[in-house]
Protein backbone atom coordinates (compact mmCIF):
# COMPACT_ATOMS: atom_id res chain seq x y z
CA UNK A 1 0.00 0.00 0.00
CA UNK A 2 1.66 3.53 -0.67
CA UNK A 3 2.62 5.64 1.67
CA UNK A 4 0.31 8.29 2.80
CA UNK A 5 2.21 11.89 2.64
CA UNK A 6 0.67 13.27 5.07
CA UNK A 7 1.88 10.83 7.72
CA UNK A 8 3.92 11.86 10.34
CA UNK A 9 6.87 8.73 10.50
CA UNK A 10 8.98 10.23 13.33
CA UNK A 11 9.48 13.59 15.13
CA UNK A 12 11.45 15.10 16.70
CA UNK A 13 9.31 15.69 19.82
CA UNK A 14 8.53 11.96 20.14
CA UNK A 15 10.29 10.71 23.71
CA UNK A 16 12.00 8.37 21.54
CA UNK A 17 13.56 10.47 19.92
CA UNK A 18 14.79 12.45 22.18
CA UNK A 19 16.09 10.43 24.38
CA UNK A 20 18.38 8.49 22.03
CA UNK A 21 22.14 9.24 22.88
CA UNK A 22 24.14 10.60 20.93
CA UNK A 23 28.16 10.33 20.88
CA UNK A 24 28.16 12.98 18.36
CA UNK A 25 28.01 16.55 18.85
CA UNK A 26 25.75 16.87 14.98
CA UNK A 27 22.64 15.80 16.04
CA UNK A 28 20.62 13.74 13.70
CA UNK A 29 18.47 14.81 10.72
CA UNK A 30 15.08 14.88 10.95
CA UNK A 31 13.09 12.18 9.99
CA UNK A 32 10.23 13.94 9.24
CA UNK A 33 12.26 15.66 6.17
CA UNK A 34 13.18 12.34 4.65
CA UNK A 35 11.86 11.73 1.10
CA UNK A 36 8.80 8.94 0.64
CA UNK A 37 9.65 6.09 -1.49
CA UNK A 38 7.18 3.83 -2.42
CA UNK A 39 7.25 0.33 -1.57
CA UNK A 40 5.64 -2.68 -1.63
CA UNK A 41 5.52 -6.50 0.18
CA UNK A 42 5.63 -9.17 -1.96
CA UNK A 43 4.18 -12.60 -1.57
CA UNK A 44 6.43 -15.46 -2.15
CA UNK A 45 5.46 -19.00 -2.03
CA UNK A 46 3.32 -18.42 0.94
CA UNK A 47 5.61 -15.95 2.71
CA UNK A 48 5.65 -12.26 2.86
CA UNK A 49 8.93 -11.04 2.04
CA UNK A 50 10.16 -7.42 3.03
CA UNK A 51 9.79 -4.66 1.25
CA UNK A 52 10.76 -4.88 -2.79
CA UNK A 53 13.47 -2.82 -4.00
CA UNK A 54 11.45 -1.87 -6.72
CA UNK A 55 8.86 0.34 -6.74
CA UNK A 56 5.41 -1.20 -8.66
CA UNK A 57 3.96 1.98 -9.85
CA UNK A 58 2.77 1.21 -13.50
CA UNK A 59 -0.07 -0.98 -14.12
CA UNK A 60 1.47 -3.92 -15.44
CA UNK A 61 3.86 -4.16 -12.41
CA UNK A 62 0.80 -4.34 -9.42
CA UNK A 63 2.30 -7.11 -7.26
CA UNK A 64 -0.41 -10.27 -7.43
CA UNK A 65 -2.24 -11.45 -3.89
CA UNK A 66 -0.78 -15.20 -5.22
CA UNK A 67 1.93 -15.70 -7.02
CA UNK A 68 5.09 -18.49 -7.37
CA UNK A 69 8.13 -16.17 -8.45
CA UNK A 70 10.95 -18.01 -10.56
CA UNK A 71 13.72 -17.26 -12.88
CA UNK A 72 14.23 -19.62 -15.36
CA UNK A 73 16.56 -20.05 -18.29
CA UNK A 74 14.74 -22.07 -20.30
CA UNK A 75 17.32 -24.84 -21.97
CA UNK A 76 16.93 -24.87 -25.88
CA UNK A 77 18.62 -27.73 -27.75
CA UNK A 78 21.46 -26.64 -30.49
CA UNK A 79 19.58 -28.74 -33.01
CA UNK A 80 16.16 -26.92 -32.44
CA UNK A 81 15.86 -23.77 -34.60
CA UNK A 82 18.79 -22.08 -34.46
CA UNK A 83 17.75 -20.54 -30.67
CA UNK A 84 20.04 -18.94 -28.21
CA UNK A 85 19.09 -19.49 -24.40
CA UNK A 86 17.64 -16.48 -22.61
CA UNK A 87 19.56 -15.15 -19.69
CA UNK A 88 17.73 -14.24 -16.45
CA UNK A 89 15.12 -14.71 -17.87
CA UNK A 90 12.19 -13.83 -14.58
CA UNK A 91 8.47 -13.90 -14.65
CA UNK A 92 5.82 -14.20 -12.24
CA UNK A 93 1.87 -16.10 -12.67
CA UNK A 94 -0.68 -15.20 -11.46
CA UNK A 95 -3.86 -13.48 -12.31
CA UNK A 96 -1.51 -9.86 -12.55
CA UNK A 97 2.57 -9.94 -12.87
CA UNK A 98 5.81 -8.89 -11.67
CA UNK A 99 9.60 -10.04 -11.43
CA UNK A 100 10.79 -12.26 -8.94
CA UNK A 101 13.51 -14.60 -8.09
CA UNK A 102 13.42 -18.94 -7.85
CA UNK A 103 14.58 -20.96 -4.87
CA UNK A 104 17.27 -22.98 -6.37
CA UNK A 105 16.09 -26.12 -8.08
CA UNK A 106 17.62 -29.01 -6.14
CA UNK A 107 21.04 -31.25 -6.64
CA UNK A 108 20.17 -34.54 -7.48
CA UNK A 109 22.14 -35.96 -4.04
CA UNK A 110 19.10 -34.09 -2.08
CA UNK A 111 21.34 -31.41 -0.16
CA UNK A 112 20.06 -28.19 0.70
CA UNK A 113 19.39 -25.72 -2.25
CA UNK A 114 17.98 -22.98 -0.34
CA UNK A 115 20.99 -21.00 -2.59
CA UNK A 116 20.04 -18.72 -4.88
CA UNK A 117 19.72 -19.64 -8.51
CA UNK A 118 22.59 -19.30 -10.73
CA UNK A 119 21.02 -18.69 -13.91
CA UNK A 120 22.62 -14.99 -14.50
CA UNK A 121 24.60 -13.83 -17.62
CA UNK A 122 28.28 -14.27 -16.70
CA UNK A 123 29.96 -11.32 -15.33
CA UNK A 124 30.50 -8.53 -16.68
CA UNK A 125 28.07 -9.50 -19.61
CA UNK A 126 25.11 -7.26 -20.33
CA UNK A 127 21.78 -8.66 -17.86
CA UNK A 128 19.18 -8.24 -20.24
CA UNK A 129 16.43 -9.10 -18.48
CA UNK A 130 13.47 -9.27 -20.55
CA UNK A 131 9.61 -10.68 -18.86
CA UNK A 132 7.98 -13.29 -21.12
CA UNK A 133 4.28 -12.02 -22.08
CA UNK A 134 1.28 -13.28 -19.83
CA UNK A 135 0.43 -15.23 -22.78
CA UNK A 136 3.64 -17.44 -22.50
CA UNK A 137 3.46 -18.66 -19.06
CA UNK A 138 0.54 -20.13 -17.25
CA UNK A 139 -3.24 -19.29 -16.41
CA UNK A 140 -2.56 -20.03 -12.72
CA UNK A 141 0.63 -20.89 -10.54
CA UNK A 142 0.44 -20.80 -6.50
CA UNK A 143 2.62 -21.92 -4.53
CA UNK A 144 3.51 -22.94 -0.23
CA UNK A 145 6.67 -24.15 1.50
CA UNK A 146 6.22 -26.73 3.85
CA UNK A 147 6.99 -25.03 7.28
CA UNK A 148 6.61 -27.75 9.38
CA UNK A 149 9.92 -29.31 9.29
CA UNK A 150 11.84 -32.54 8.24
CA UNK A 151 9.89 -34.29 11.18
CA UNK A 152 6.23 -33.22 10.50
CA UNK A 153 6.15 -36.37 7.85
CA UNK A 154 6.58 -38.82 10.77
CA UNK A 155 3.91 -36.57 13.35
CA UNK A 156 1.03 -36.66 10.80
CA UNK A 157 1.12 -40.41 10.75
CA UNK A 158 -0.36 -39.94 14.85
CA UNK A 159 -3.49 -41.19 15.55
CA UNK A 160 -4.00 -37.19 16.22
CA UNK A 161 -3.81 -36.96 12.37
CA UNK A 162 -4.40 -40.55 10.91
CA UNK A 163 -8.50 -40.39 11.47
CA UNK A 164 -9.87 -42.53 8.20
CA UNK A 165 -13.49 -42.45 8.48
CA UNK A 166 -16.60 -44.10 6.38
CA UNK A 167 -19.35 -41.76 4.37
CA UNK A 168 -21.41 -42.68 7.58
CA UNK A 169 -19.01 -41.16 9.98
CA UNK A 170 -18.47 -37.84 8.29
CA UNK A 171 -20.57 -37.98 4.81
CA UNK A 172 -19.28 -34.64 4.48
CA UNK A 173 -15.62 -35.57 3.41
CA UNK A 174 -17.16 -35.56 -0.03
CA UNK A 175 -19.03 -32.55 -0.55
CA UNK A 176 -17.45 -29.30 -1.35
CA UNK A 177 -16.33 -27.27 1.24
CA UNK A 178 -16.75 -23.59 1.37
CA UNK A 179 -12.76 -23.12 2.81
CA UNK A 180 -11.79 -24.82 -0.17
CA UNK A 181 -14.23 -23.25 -2.79
CA UNK A 182 -17.42 -21.00 -3.62
CA UNK A 183 -20.16 -23.58 -3.50
CA UNK A 184 -22.02 -21.33 -6.25
CA UNK A 185 -19.42 -21.12 -8.79
CA UNK A 186 -19.26 -25.31 -8.85
CA UNK A 187 -23.11 -25.27 -9.39
CA UNK A 188 -22.96 -22.73 -11.94
CA UNK A 189 -20.36 -24.70 -13.78
CA UNK A 190 -22.94 -27.58 -14.15
CA UNK A 191 -25.97 -25.47 -14.71
CA UNK A 192 -23.80 -24.50 -18.04
CA UNK A 193 -22.18 -28.23 -18.50
CA UNK A 194 -25.84 -29.08 -18.31
CA UNK A 195 -26.99 -26.77 -20.81
CA UNK A 196 -24.32 -28.06 -23.57
CA UNK A 197 -25.54 -31.62 -23.08
CA UNK A 198 -27.72 -31.63 -26.13
CA UNK A 199 -25.58 -29.93 -28.21
CA UNK A 200 -24.48 -32.36 -31.54
CA UNK A 201 -20.71 -32.93 -30.80
CA UNK A 202 -19.43 -31.47 -33.83
CA UNK A 203 -21.16 -28.30 -33.24
CA UNK A 204 -19.60 -28.63 -29.21
CA UNK A 205 -15.95 -29.58 -31.02
CA UNK A 206 -15.98 -26.59 -33.30
CA UNK A 207 -16.96 -24.45 -30.42
CA UNK A 208 -14.47 -25.90 -28.23
CA UNK A 209 -11.72 -25.53 -30.65
CA UNK A 210 -12.86 -21.54 -31.40
CA UNK A 211 -12.98 -21.16 -27.71
CA UNK A 212 -9.24 -22.48 -26.82
CA UNK A 213 -6.89 -19.95 -27.50
CA UNK A 214 -4.33 -22.89 -27.33
CA UNK A 215 -5.83 -25.56 -29.06
CA UNK A 216 -3.69 -25.27 -31.78
CA UNK A 217 -0.74 -26.37 -29.81
CA UNK A 218 -0.64 -30.13 -29.87
CA UNK A 219 -1.00 -29.68 -33.61
CA UNK A 220 2.37 -27.56 -34.21
CA UNK A 221 4.50 -29.46 -31.82
CA UNK A 222 6.52 -32.20 -32.82
CA UNK A 223 6.40 -34.04 -29.27
CA UNK A 224 3.49 -36.60 -29.31
CA UNK A 225 0.75 -35.64 -27.27
CA UNK A 226 -1.07 -33.21 -25.16
CA UNK A 227 0.54 -34.88 -22.04
CA UNK A 228 3.75 -34.33 -23.04
CA UNK A 229 3.07 -31.31 -24.00
CA UNK A 230 1.80 -30.09 -20.96
CA UNK A 231 4.31 -31.55 -18.79
CA UNK A 232 6.91 -29.92 -21.29
CA UNK A 233 5.02 -26.53 -20.30
CA UNK A 234 5.05 -27.40 -16.16
CA UNK A 235 8.93 -27.71 -16.61
CA UNK A 236 9.55 -24.54 -18.51
CA UNK A 237 7.35 -22.96 -15.60
CA UNK A 238 9.14 -25.10 -12.49
CA UNK A 239 11.87 -27.47 -13.81
CA UNK A 240 10.81 -30.58 -12.36
CA UNK A 241 12.92 -32.47 -15.06
CA UNK A 242 15.55 -29.49 -16.33
CA UNK A 243 16.47 -29.44 -12.49
CA UNK A 244 17.40 -33.02 -12.62
CA UNK A 245 19.20 -33.10 -15.41
CA UNK A 246 23.01 -33.20 -14.66
CA UNK A 247 26.03 -33.83 -17.11
CA UNK A 248 27.56 -36.87 -17.12
CA UNK A 249 24.38 -38.52 -14.92
CA UNK A 250 21.20 -40.50 -15.29
CA UNK A 251 18.19 -39.18 -14.68
CA UNK A 252 15.92 -41.84 -12.91
CA UNK A 253 12.10 -41.48 -13.02
CA UNK A 254 8.96 -43.40 -13.24
CA UNK A 255 6.15 -42.86 -15.81
CA UNK A 256 2.72 -43.70 -13.89
CA UNK A 257 0.20 -44.41 -16.58
CA UNK A 258 0.70 -41.53 -18.99
CA UNK A 259 -1.33 -41.86 -22.15
CA UNK A 260 0.94 -43.86 -24.56
CA UNK A 261 3.90 -42.81 -22.20
CA UNK A 262 4.14 -39.38 -23.39
CA UNK A 263 5.41 -38.03 -19.99
CA UNK A 264 8.35 -40.36 -20.52
CA UNK A 265 8.86 -39.38 -24.48
CA UNK A 266 9.19 -35.74 -23.61
CA UNK A 267 11.77 -36.64 -20.49
CA UNK A 268 13.68 -38.56 -22.85
CA UNK A 269 13.53 -36.07 -25.29
CA UNK A 270 14.80 -33.22 -22.93
CA UNK A 271 17.79 -35.13 -21.68
CA UNK A 272 18.86 -36.24 -24.70
CA UNK A 273 19.17 -32.48 -25.73
CA UNK A 274 20.78 -31.34 -22.98
CA UNK A 275 23.98 -30.74 -22.58
CA UNK A 276 26.45 -33.40 -21.19
CA UNK A 277 25.51 -35.97 -22.44
CA UNK A 278 22.44 -36.89 -20.15
CA UNK A 279 20.99 -40.38 -20.06
CA UNK A 280 17.83 -42.10 -18.95
CA UNK A 281 16.43 -44.95 -17.02
CA UNK A 282 12.87 -44.76 -16.48
CA UNK A 283 10.36 -47.49 -15.30
CA UNK A 284 6.71 -46.88 -17.35
CA UNK A 285 3.31 -48.05 -15.73
CA UNK A 286 1.34 -49.24 -18.28
CA UNK A 287 -2.43 -48.82 -17.22
CA UNK A 288 -4.97 -50.95 -18.01
CA UNK A 289 -5.05 -54.73 -20.17
CA UNK A 290 -2.18 -56.06 -21.58
CA UNK A 291 -1.00 -54.33 -24.58
CA UNK A 292 -1.45 -51.20 -23.18
CA UNK A 293 3.05 -50.63 -23.32
CA UNK A 294 3.31 -51.67 -26.94
CA UNK A 295 4.51 -48.21 -28.25
CA UNK A 296 6.94 -48.03 -25.24
CA UNK A 297 8.01 -51.17 -25.21
CA UNK A 298 10.59 -49.98 -28.04
CA UNK A 299 12.62 -48.19 -25.53
CA UNK A 300 15.86 -49.29 -24.55
CA UNK A 301 15.96 -47.57 -21.53
CA UNK A 302 12.24 -47.65 -20.68
CA UNK A 303 11.19 -50.71 -18.13
CA UNK A 304 7.70 -51.27 -19.01
CA UNK A 305 5.32 -53.27 -16.41
CA UNK A 306 1.93 -54.91 -17.74
CA UNK A 307 0.32 -56.12 -14.87
CA UNK A 308 -3.10 -56.74 -16.95
CA UNK A 309 -5.04 -54.86 -14.33
CA UNK A 310 -4.69 -51.27 -13.00
CA UNK A 311 -2.97 -49.58 -10.48
CA UNK A 312 -5.42 -50.30 -7.15
CA UNK A 313 -4.09 -53.41 -6.37
CA UNK A 314 -2.06 -53.29 -3.31
CA UNK A 315 -0.16 -56.48 -4.72
CA UNK A 316 0.82 -55.14 -7.97
CA UNK A 317 2.02 -51.59 -6.17
CA UNK A 318 4.25 -53.43 -4.12
CA UNK A 319 5.71 -55.66 -7.22
CA UNK A 320 6.16 -52.61 -9.55
CA UNK A 321 8.22 -50.57 -6.49
CA UNK A 322 9.97 -53.92 -6.02
CA UNK A 323 11.20 -53.66 -9.21
CA UNK A 324 12.19 -50.10 -9.66
CA UNK A 325 13.88 -50.03 -5.97
CA UNK A 326 15.45 -53.16 -6.94
CA UNK A 327 17.57 -51.95 -9.53
CA UNK A 328 19.92 -50.58 -7.22
CA UNK A 329 19.51 -52.98 -4.50
CA UNK A 330 17.03 -50.33 -2.62
CA UNK A 331 20.17 -48.17 -1.95
CA UNK A 332 18.49 -45.15 -3.83
CA UNK A 333 15.42 -43.99 -5.25
CA UNK A 334 14.57 -42.13 -8.23
CA UNK A 335 14.69 -38.59 -9.11
CA UNK A 336 11.39 -37.68 -10.57
CA UNK A 337 7.68 -39.52 -10.73
CA UNK A 338 5.10 -38.57 -13.11
CA UNK A 339 1.29 -39.52 -12.49
CA UNK A 340 -1.28 -38.95 -15.04
CA UNK A 341 -4.94 -38.76 -13.63
CA UNK A 342 -7.94 -40.50 -13.70
CA UNK A 343 -7.17 -43.08 -16.03
CA UNK A 344 -10.13 -44.47 -17.83
CA UNK A 345 -11.95 -47.05 -16.45
CA UNK A 346 -15.16 -48.95 -18.31
CA UNK A 347 -17.83 -50.93 -16.57
CA UNK A 348 -19.14 -50.65 -12.88
CA UNK A 349 -16.11 -49.98 -11.17
CA UNK A 350 -16.01 -46.38 -13.14
CA UNK A 351 -16.80 -44.94 -10.40
CA UNK A 352 -15.40 -41.35 -8.53
CA UNK A 353 -13.60 -43.76 -6.47
CA UNK A 354 -11.58 -45.13 -9.10
CA UNK A 355 -11.94 -42.26 -11.22
CA UNK A 356 -10.11 -40.13 -8.45
CA UNK A 357 -9.80 -40.49 -4.95
CA UNK A 358 -7.93 -44.42 -4.98
CA UNK A 359 -5.97 -43.50 -8.22
CA UNK A 360 -4.51 -40.39 -6.27
CA UNK A 361 -3.91 -42.51 -3.08
CA UNK A 362 -2.05 -45.53 -5.34
CA UNK A 363 0.38 -42.71 -7.23
CA UNK A 364 1.31 -41.18 -4.08
CA UNK A 365 1.63 -44.60 -2.22
CA UNK A 366 3.78 -45.25 -5.19
CA UNK A 367 5.52 -42.08 -5.05
CA UNK A 368 6.60 -42.13 -1.52
CA UNK A 369 8.18 -45.31 -1.98
CA UNK A 370 10.25 -44.44 -5.31
CA UNK A 371 11.55 -41.62 -4.58
CA UNK A 372 15.03 -40.43 -3.44
CA UNK A 373 15.31 -38.10 -0.86
CA UNK A 374 15.26 -33.88 -2.70
CA UNK A 375 13.06 -36.03 -5.62
CA UNK A 376 10.37 -34.42 -7.12
CA UNK A 377 6.61 -35.95 -7.78
CA UNK A 378 4.69 -34.34 -10.65
CA UNK A 379 0.74 -35.53 -10.76
CA UNK A 380 -2.44 -33.75 -12.41
CA UNK A 381 -5.95 -33.44 -10.07
CA UNK A 382 -9.48 -32.79 -11.16
CA UNK A 383 -10.89 -32.15 -7.90
CA UNK A 384 -9.73 -30.18 -5.23
CA UNK A 385 -12.86 -28.75 -3.41
CA UNK A 386 -13.65 -31.75 -1.16
CA UNK A 387 -12.11 -32.49 2.15
CA UNK A 388 -11.46 -35.75 1.19
CA UNK A 389 -9.30 -34.54 -1.55
CA UNK A 390 -7.82 -31.97 0.43
CA UNK A 391 -6.77 -34.04 3.00
CA UNK A 392 -4.70 -36.71 0.04
CA UNK A 393 -3.21 -33.62 -1.16
CA UNK A 394 -2.15 -32.60 2.43
CA UNK A 395 -0.77 -36.18 3.55
CA UNK A 396 1.45 -35.94 -0.10
CA UNK A 397 2.56 -31.96 0.62
CA UNK A 398 3.56 -33.27 4.00
CA UNK A 399 6.64 -34.80 2.54
CA UNK A 400 7.88 -32.51 0.64
CA UNK A 401 9.62 -29.00 0.78
CA UNK A 402 7.42 -27.27 -1.66
CA UNK A 403 3.94 -27.81 -3.20
CA UNK A 404 3.06 -25.74 -6.64
CA UNK A 405 -0.48 -26.38 -8.50
CA UNK A 406 -0.38 -25.06 -12.03
CA UNK A 407 -3.12 -24.51 -15.04
CA UNK A 408 -1.44 -25.27 -18.12
CA UNK A 409 -2.09 -23.63 -21.08
CA UNK A 410 -2.22 -27.05 -22.60
CA UNK A 411 -5.67 -28.32 -20.73
CA UNK A 412 -8.97 -27.62 -21.95
CA UNK A 413 -9.89 -24.50 -19.85
CA UNK A 414 -13.78 -26.09 -19.63
CA UNK A 415 -11.92 -28.80 -17.57
CA UNK A 416 -10.43 -28.22 -13.67
CA UNK A 417 -7.61 -29.98 -14.52
CA UNK A 418 -4.06 -29.28 -12.82
CA UNK A 419 -0.87 -30.05 -12.64
CA UNK A 420 0.55 -30.31 -8.68
CA UNK A 421 3.96 -30.18 -8.43
CA UNK A 422 5.53 -31.39 -5.45
CA UNK A 423 9.54 -30.65 -4.58
CA UNK A 424 12.37 -31.75 -2.54
CA UNK A 425 11.29 -34.97 -1.31
CA UNK A 426 11.82 -35.26 2.76
CA UNK A 427 11.04 -38.67 3.20
CA UNK A 428 8.00 -40.90 3.24
CA UNK A 429 6.88 -43.03 6.51
CA UNK A 430 5.65 -46.55 6.42
CA UNK A 431 2.84 -45.69 8.58
CA UNK A 432 1.77 -43.23 5.64
CA UNK A 433 2.59 -45.41 2.71
CA UNK A 434 0.35 -48.38 5.02
CA UNK A 435 -2.19 -46.25 5.30
CA UNK A 436 -2.84 -44.77 1.51
CA UNK A 437 -2.45 -48.56 0.46
CA UNK A 438 -5.32 -49.31 3.21
CA UNK A 439 -7.48 -46.93 2.23
CA UNK A 440 -6.99 -47.51 -1.68
CA UNK A 441 -7.95 -51.36 -0.32
CA UNK A 442 -10.79 -50.66 1.17
CA UNK A 443 -11.97 -48.47 -2.06
CA UNK A 444 -11.21 -50.78 -4.40
CA UNK A 445 -12.96 -53.54 -2.44
CA UNK A 446 -16.22 -52.14 -2.69
CA UNK A 447 -16.71 -52.08 1.32
CA UNK A 448 -15.80 -48.84 2.41
CA UNK A 449 -16.61 -45.54 1.07
CA UNK A 450 -14.02 -43.00 2.28
CA UNK A 451 -15.04 -40.06 3.54
CA UNK A 452 -12.26 -38.55 5.65
CA UNK A 453 -8.33 -40.36 4.81
CA UNK A 454 -6.76 -37.99 8.15
CA UNK A 455 -8.48 -35.24 10.76
CA UNK A 456 -10.08 -32.76 8.13
CA UNK A 457 -10.01 -30.96 11.23
CA UNK A 458 -6.34 -30.88 11.69
CA UNK A 459 -5.75 -29.98 7.69
CA UNK A 460 -8.50 -26.89 7.60
CA UNK A 461 -6.68 -25.97 10.57
CA UNK A 462 -3.18 -25.62 7.99
CA UNK A 463 -4.59 -21.45 7.02
CA UNK A 464 -1.66 -21.59 4.46
CA UNK A 465 -2.35 -24.92 2.86
CA UNK A 466 -5.73 -24.37 2.43
CA UNK A 467 -5.47 -20.85 1.58
CA UNK A 468 -3.50 -22.44 -1.60
CA UNK A 469 -5.72 -24.99 -2.49
CA UNK A 470 -8.38 -22.42 -2.41
CA UNK A 471 -7.06 -19.67 -4.44
CA UNK A 472 -6.17 -22.09 -6.99
CA UNK A 473 -9.50 -24.16 -7.04
CA UNK A 474 -10.99 -20.49 -7.01
CA UNK A 475 -8.55 -19.53 -10.00
CA UNK A 476 -10.05 -22.47 -12.03
CA UNK A 477 -13.57 -22.38 -11.34
CA UNK A 478 -13.78 -18.77 -12.57
CA UNK A 479 -11.99 -20.06 -15.89
CA UNK A 480 -13.92 -22.85 -16.02
CA UNK A 481 -17.09 -20.49 -16.25
CA UNK A 482 -15.85 -17.91 -18.93
CA UNK A 483 -14.82 -20.88 -20.85
CA UNK A 484 -18.16 -22.59 -20.96
CA UNK A 485 -19.71 -19.67 -21.43
CA UNK A 486 -18.10 -18.89 -24.45
CA UNK A 487 -18.52 -21.93 -25.71
CA UNK A 488 -22.73 -21.94 -25.19
CA UNK A 489 -22.50 -18.71 -26.99
CA UNK A 490 -20.29 -19.80 -29.95
CA UNK A 491 -23.34 -22.98 -30.16
CA UNK A 492 -25.53 -20.26 -30.31
CA UNK A 493 -24.25 -18.07 -32.90
CA UNK A 494 -23.09 -21.61 -34.93
CA UNK A 495 -26.03 -21.64 -38.12
CA UNK A 496 -28.21 -24.90 -37.75
CA UNK A 497 -27.71 -25.61 -42.13
CA UNK A 498 -23.95 -24.36 -42.68
CA UNK A 499 -21.21 -27.64 -41.16
CA UNK A 500 -18.75 -25.83 -38.24
CA UNK A 501 -16.02 -24.29 -38.81
CA UNK A 502 -12.77 -27.22 -38.85
CA UNK A 503 -9.10 -26.01 -38.37
CA UNK A 504 -7.36 -23.23 -36.66
CA UNK A 505 -7.55 -19.29 -36.98
CA UNK A 506 -3.71 -17.55 -37.34
CA UNK A 507 -3.95 -15.83 -34.01
CA UNK A 508 -4.53 -19.66 -32.70
CA UNK A 509 -1.52 -20.45 -34.84
CA UNK A 510 0.56 -17.79 -34.13
CA UNK A 511 0.05 -18.26 -30.67
CA UNK A 512 1.13 -21.55 -30.80
CA UNK A 513 4.42 -20.95 -32.33
CA UNK A 514 5.22 -17.95 -30.08
CA UNK A 515 4.95 -20.72 -27.10
CA UNK A 516 6.93 -23.51 -28.47
CA UNK A 517 9.53 -20.80 -29.06
CA UNK A 518 9.45 -19.92 -25.48
CA UNK A 519 9.03 -23.51 -23.90
CA UNK A 520 12.19 -24.40 -25.97
CA UNK A 521 10.02 -27.30 -27.91
CA UNK A 522 10.37 -28.56 -31.45
CA UNK A 523 7.65 -27.31 -34.18
CA UNK A 524 5.87 -30.28 -35.74
CA UNK A 525 7.55 -30.28 -38.86
CA UNK A 526 11.03 -30.25 -36.93
CA UNK A 527 10.88 -32.94 -35.09
CA UNK A 528 11.83 -36.21 -37.34
CA UNK A 529 14.80 -36.19 -35.44
CA UNK A 530 14.49 -40.33 -33.44
CA UNK A 531 15.22 -38.29 -30.44
CA UNK A 532 11.43 -37.09 -30.71
CA UNK A 533 10.20 -40.53 -30.72
CA UNK A 534 10.47 -43.05 -27.76
CA UNK A 535 11.67 -45.90 -30.11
Amino acid sequence: MPFDESEVLFAEDDPGYQSTLLESGIPPPSLATVRRVERTVGYRGGHTAGPSRQSYTQPHMQPPMQQSMYSRQPYVPQHLHGQQPVHSQQHAYGQQHAYGQQPHLQHRNGGNSDGPAKTGPPHGAPDSRERPPAELLASMVVATKNQRGSAFDKQITSPDWLRMMSDREGANGRQTDQQLCDPQLLMKINELERSLTGVPQTKLDAAYRAMHKYAALPSQCGLHGRGAIGLAHVDFLLGPVRGNLQPGATLRYVDLGSSGGEYSSYIRWRAAGSAGGVRTSGWYFAPGAHGAGQRVAQASDLAVFESGVDMLDQAVIGEFVKRVRGSDGGRDGVDLVVAECCPEHTGPSASLEKQHYATALSQAAVALQALRKGGTFVFKAVEATTPLSAEILFLVHACFERTDIVQSFVSQPTSAERFIVCSRFISGTTSAVHHLLTAMGKIREGNFKLAHLISWTRVSGEKQFVEMVRSANLSVAKTQISALNDVARRVQQQSSTDPPAVGFSEEQLRLAHRCLRQWSLPMADAAQSPRNALG
